[in-house]
């Protein structure tokens, strides 16, 4: 099983509804042993040499995932936790609350996965 297939296994029981995430955004350090390797980039899958990266605290649970440098200096946080949540139409208002037609449609969304 790759990487890619574990993280989405893991993915799969999460559920956005009630959910906080943390996102912190930075750079690997020059002694990394990750620094330099190839990588797409986690939210617009550009190949790229890993430098950028993206922390996703959600519970218990904290993946590492790679960012290319234009996604870093955009700092689009939303744009992470719509793939994070796999919900490239989510919309996130300022203060980040979604509304009840938003979260109901998740839900929707989500039960239709898990059946």
């Amino acid at each position: 099983m790759s990487r890619q297939q574990r993280r989405a296994k893991k993915r799969k029981g999460r559920s956005p509804v009630g959910s906080v995430v943390d996102i912190g955004v930075g750079h690997l350090g020059e002694g990394d042993p990750n620094c330099g390797t190839a990588v797409n980039c986690y939210v617009c899958s550009t190949p790229h040499r890993a430098h950028g990266l993206a922390q996703i605290e959600d519970k218990a649970d904290t993946i590492h995932v790679p960012l290319c440098e234009a996604c870093v200096q955009a700092g689009d946080f939303n744009a992470i936790v719509r793939k994070y949540w796999g919900t490239p139409d989510l919309e996130i208002s300022e203060g980040g609350e979604a509304t009840e037609e938003q979260i109901a449609e998740l839900v929707e969304r989500q039960g239709a996965r898990h059946h």
